[in-house]
């Protein structure tokens, strides 16, 4: 029987379209950006697949929050603030549709410590990549 982990990797593109419907209602700054809000999606999706490896505990290389951070800071009018508010919005999301994809009993709090740290790890990239971009470094 599938892990709730993998009931989410099954239904990944689902609950991208999930995620990025709730980043575009709980952070205004990407609906009024015609640009951030039409790359919104596909950032999503790269970074839900960082978010499978890591809620298996796998590495993950963070590369896509880096483009994240790289892209709002150089293309559209994000302030890092509400980018990285979208992270923890996307955060909540998944570890959400996670717990409910729990089977009875499942226990997935060691999923979510993983998860919590590469979201650590991968807001700190955006946020750096962004400040780099920004400084023209």
């Amino acid at each position: 029987m599938p892990n709730a982990v993998d009931r989410l990797a099954s239904e990944i593109d689902d609950a991208c379209d999930r995620v990025t419907a709730r980043i575009l209602e709980e952070v205004p700054a990407y609906r009024d950006d015609p640009l951030a809000a039409s790359m919104l999606g596909p950032y999503v999706r790269q970074n839900a697949d960082e978010a499978i490896r890591a809620l298996r505990g796998e590495p993950t290389t963070m590369a896509a929050a880096r483009n994240v951070g790289l892209s709002a800071a150089i293309g559209t009018s994000l302030d890092l603030d509400a980018v990285l508010r979208a992270y923890a919005v996307a955060r909540d999301a998944f570890v959400d549709r996670l717990r409910a994809l729990a089977a009875d009993g499942e226990d997935v709090s060691e999923a979510i410590r993983s998860f919590h740290a590469a979201y650590a790890e991968a807001t700190a990239a955006v946020g750096e990549a962004y400040l780099a971009a920004k400084s023209g470094r």
